[in-house]
């Protein structure tokens, strides 16, 4: 799979193979790639591209709370993630951040 000398056979070997293309696009073209929602969007389609999903490339439109499940039945939220509404908008200020101390340490240095 790494060496791309196969082709995917479940879900599993579908998701490496898309990290992987996403991880060789970042390293050789990182410069190039800006910080916005939009790449962020963009890479997400690609992570995805050899998945049957056709969510790659969307924010989520549910909410997805990370859930333990314990033997007999008893579950636990582990992890509340953002709710799904305010993920672009929260997505859109990391990304705004982010560029703005990248400006900022450009020119104090």
């Amino acid at each position: 799979m790494v060496h791309q000398k196969t082709k995917p056979r479940n879900r599993s070997e579908a998701e490496i193979a898309g990290y992987r293309d996403v991880l060789a696009l970042v390293h050789a073209r990182y410069i190039y790639i800006p910080i916005s929602s939009s790449s962020i969007l963009t890479l997400h389609k690609r992570l995805f591209s050899y998945t049957s999903s056709t969510w790659g490339g969307q924010f989520k439109d549910s909410d997805n709370p990370i859930i333990i499940e314990y033997a007999g039945g008893r579950q636990e939220v582990c992890f509340q993630p953002p709710a799904a509404y305010l993920t672009p908008q929260l997505i859109q200020e990391l990304c705004a951040d982010y560029n703005l101390k990248i400006i900022l340490k450009l020119f104090w240095i």
